[in-house]
């Protein structure tokens, strides 16, 4: 939704099945992001240079 007045932006169908919802799973991890990303609550990390 958008701030006031209040208007839907997006719908977003979830169609996952029931072994998808497992929240370690990649289809689960994308739709997470898709909607995390619409309602801007996305915090970006930087990326590490290494890793130990």
């Amino acid at each position: 939704m958008t701030p006031r007045p209040g208007e839907i932006v997006d719908v977003v169908d979830v169609d996952l099945a029931e072994d998808e919802r497992d929240r370690n799973n990649d289809n689960f991890i994308a739709l997470r992001k898709k909607i995390l990303e619409a309602l801007h609550l996305v915090i970006s990390r930087p990326q590490m240079e290494y890793e130990i």
